[in-house]
């Protein structure tokens, strides 16, 4: 005997199930306006709001009574936001690129975590005697002036700028005379001498 189209459940017809949609939607909403006005969801704080960038790292370059004082720019104090904000963006250290300017003005481009001065296996210039700072931290070095051949512990005057804007100015000791680094090519040797600018493309 066929049922009777009456009996059936409301769940059955396609008006019930809209029904039934339309009035979870409304609880959710409902539910979700309670809460915000309870303060239980917190809506003042926008998810693109930026992250502030981490101001406690810093690099500070000493030096003794017997050694020669690093000049450092006033914009040590503190560089400005826009710098912090830009090195959040850097490309990762194993993808970047180091650029070597010689005297004559050619460049040559090495894999940057292959960039060492000396035998330095640390990857760093050391500033003074006594500061050490790593590749990795620098947007670029300059090689100002280096002592004559055959000058007794002979150094080099190099400003470094740090990824933060800092500049920061010393000397460091060249007795290996040589900063080298690999590209597809194998390895390249170029002495402080020769070396005018190294820029890290990040």
């Amino acid at each position: 005997m066929p049922r009777d189209p009456e009996s059936q459940s409301w769940w059955h017809t396609l008006p019930g199930v809209i029904t039934a949609i339309a009035a979870l939607i409304t609880a959710v909403g409902g539910l979700v306006a309670v809460l915000i006005q309870t303060g239980v969801i917190d809506t003042s704080r926008s998810a693109t709001d930026p992250v502030p960038a981490d101001a406690s790292s810093s690099v500070t370059a000493t030096s003794s009574a017997s050694r020669e004082p690093a000049a450092v720019d006033a914009s040590s104090e503190r560089a400005p936001a826009a710098a912090d904000a830009s090195a959040g963006a850097l490309r990762p250290w194993a993808e970047s690129e180091a650029a070597l300017t010689d005297r004559n003005g050619v460049a040559t481009v090495l894999r940057a975590e292959t960039l060492s001065n000396c035998i330095s296996v640390n990857h760093v210039l050391t500033l003074n005697g006594s500061q050490d700072i790593p590749f990795e931290k620098m947007r670029s070095f300059e090689v100002v002036r280096v002592d004559p051949d055959g000058a007794p512990q002979a150094n080099a005057t190099v400003i470094i700028r740090l990824l933060d804007g800092r500049a920061i100015e010393g000397r460091i000791g060249v007795g290996c005379d040589a900063i080298f680094g690999y590209n597809d090519l194998g390895r390249f040797t170029i002495s402080f001498r020769e070396l005018k600018r190294v820029e890290f493309r990040r």
